[in-house]
Order: structure tokens, then sequence, then C-alpha cells
């Protein structure tokens, strides 16, 4: 495990987003014609995580988009995407999403790593979300992933949670799909003992999970993307490898 100074080390060279204060409010439509986003920061693309087999392809386009107001965290995925894969019927909340096509957020307000939010939504809008907590302090591997006896017996993540007052959308084209995200500051901010964001830094990670077509056979393949580095398959065990949100003051 690492020493909690070569922890912070890492931590200092973790991706920073400045993000504007959303003078208009976005509609939450997904859809390509909301000129809200045209002030938001941009992401431009997103990052293979480590570990990920892309036999040397490069990773399909995915470009994300924030903002924020006192109420709602706005965020932005516009994926390129030649087929989508997504393979649950109906609107049941919390389908394992992550074994599909799928973006997701992470989001830590206290920067801790002891209690943190996990959003999914997918290209037919349906949403997976979990209240995660760790009842010790985190220790992480070199790859700030928690260390297997923290996750063992500290990590409780609750799936039957929801986060009341999320809003979604989702559209899609014959070559991409869009997801917007509107997070309630009333229910993320709490532990800050307050019900509004303002100019602060916030813990994120943003990712997109993609399952190519194969070339032979039936067996799909992940091919992660990531926003700051996490192992594949782990964003949800690596509070301490998230990035940071910085919210800028209005102008």
């Amino acid at each position: 495990l690492l020493p909690l100074a070569k922890v912070e080390a890492q931590t200092n060279r973790l991706p920073v987003l400045e993000v504007p204060f959303a003078v208009q409010k976005p509609r939450m439509d997904a859809s390509s014609g909301d000129s809200a986003w045209k002030t938001g920061a941009v992401i431009p693309s997103l990052s293979y995580s480590i570990g990920v087999e892309s036999g040397g392809r490069p990773p399909l386009p995915t470009r994300v988009l924030a903002l924020w107001d006192e109420a709602h965290l706005y965020l932005r995925f516009v994926c390129t995407d030649p087929e989508i894969y997504v393979p649950f019927a109906g609107t049941q909340r919390d389908q394992p999403l992550y074994k599909a096509d799928v973006v997701e957020v992470f989001l830590d307000v206290n920067g801790d790593g002891r209690q943190y939010y996990e959003l999914q939504a997918n290209a037919k809008n349906q949403v997976f979300d979990q209240n995660i907590v760790l009842t010790a302090e985190p220790r992480s591997n070199e790859l700030l992933r928690l260390a297997d006896e923290i996750v063992g017996r500290d990590f409780w993540p609750d799936l039957g949670w929801t986060m009341d007052g999320l809003q979604t959308a989702a559209s899609q084209t014959p070559d991409s799909w869009t997801v917007d995200f509107a997070i309630p500051a009333s229910v993320v901010m709490r532990r800050l003992g307050t019900d509004k964001f303002s100019p602060m830094n916030l813990r994120a990670n943003l990712l997109r999970y993609e399952y190519p077509r194969p070339a032979t056979g039936d067996k799909r393949s992940l091919n992660a993307q990531n926003w700051a580095p996490v192992q594949i398959g782990c964003p949800h065990i690596s509070p301490q490898a998230m990035g940071f949100l910085k919210l800028l003051p209005r102008r």
C-alpha cells in the first residue's frame, strides 16, 4: 500500500476541470439545440482505463460538458458510437447497466473518500444509482484502488438507495448518443451542512463503458474510458483516484 504522502502526491497530478456557472439553465432534454451548453466547460476526450486491451484501437470519441448553479451540477456526455449496445428492457432502476454501453459519474463532495455517489445512465435513459460509504479511512494501492482488506470489511455500497431529485435525459442519432445529468445539491451537499452548491472543489470521475460487437463469436469485451485514470472495472473502489471539478464564481 502507498504511504499517505505518496497518495497525496499522486492526487496532485489528477485532472482538474474549471466549471462555469450556468447563466442559462440546461433544458435537460439531451438535444443538440440546447444553447445553455455552449458556455459549459469541455473535456474533449476520455482515455482508456488502466488495463484495457484495446489492440491498438483508439477509443471512440467521448466529449463531456459541465455547468453548475446553486441547485444542480449539470453534466453532458456526447458519445460517438456506430453500434449502441443496450440490451436491457423496461424502466426498472438499477439494472446492471455497467454490463453494456453506459456513462458513469462518481462524485465525492467532501473529498475524503468516506462517502460518495455512483450514477449511471445509458442511451435509453435507464438509470443506476448507489450511495457508497466507507467505515474506515481509505487506503489505496499504487493505482489508487482501495486495498483489498478495506473493500472486504469497510466498503458498503447501498444499491437500494435512490438519489431523490436526480434528473437525466438521453437521445440518439445514427452514429452517437447523448446523456444529460442534473445532480441535485439538496442531496449531495448534505454532509457539508447545506443544500446548495457554491464556488468550491468537488472530487469526481467521469467514465464511459463501451462493449463493441466482436469480430467473431458472441462475447463482447469492455473498453472502459475514464477522465481520471482508474483500473478497468474498479472506479467504484477508487475514490482517491477522482479528479477535481472546480466550480467557478458567477461572473
